[in-house]
């Protein structure tokens, strides 16, 4: 049986979604920490270790700003504009991703997959969004990403493209013929 996990990775919240292929049902919404989206945000130890992680890692950012990190999604593949430092360790937009990413995934893996690896199933599946304005550079790299976290068979989606993917999967959209659909991605 298919597993199919999506991504909303976004600049200031992040969300999953997980549906098997024989169900029936509409895709159900991955709690994280008891959360549907969490933020994306990460405060990290003098070693890079993850110590805060989402809503906990913005709740220190008011006692240790320098080591809380957040909005650094928007940045992929523009490193110039977005370089961190703290205890002399210089954080990019991708290695602060990569290590959100991962994080994320070891927390799925828990919760929803007993512990178990998903990069060690065959059957699992994975599309992370990315903003319809990104150049293809940018959305290789947040697959890149996903995939050096540890997510298996990862493809990418622009994000108002979902949207239009859902309400055809719920048979709400018929795309067998010619017609104009307006999506707003308010971001």
């Amino acid at each position: 049986m298919k597993i199919f996990l999506a991504i909303d990775f976004g600049t200031s919240q992040t969300s999953v979604a997980m549906l098997a292929e024989s169900s029936r049902y509409e895709p159900e919404i991955v709690e994280i920490d008891g959360q549907k989206a969490i933020p994306t945000a990460l405060h990290l130890g003098e070693n890079g270790e993850v110590l805060f992680f989402g809503k906990e890692a913005v709740e220190k950012f008011h006692n240790d700003s320098g080591q809380t990190f957040y909005n650094f999604k928007a940045f992929i593949g523009r490193n110039r504009d977005y370089q961190a430092m703290t205890n002399q360790t210089q954080y990019t937009p991708e290695s602060l991703s990569l290590t959100f990413l991962t994080y994320l995934r070891e927390k799925i893996e828990k919760r929803y997959f007993n512990g178990a690896a998903l990069t060690t199933d065959p059957n699992i599946f994975c599309v992370i969004g990315c903003p319809a304005e990104w150049n293809d550079p940018q959305k290789r790299k947040v697959e890149d990403i996903a995939r050096q976290a540890g997510f298996p068979n990862v493809t990418h989606c622009e994000e108002p493209l979902g949207v239009i993917y859902y309400y055809h999967f719920r048979g709400d959209l018929d795309l067998s013929e010619d017609r104009n659909v307006l999506v707003y991605d308010f971001g």
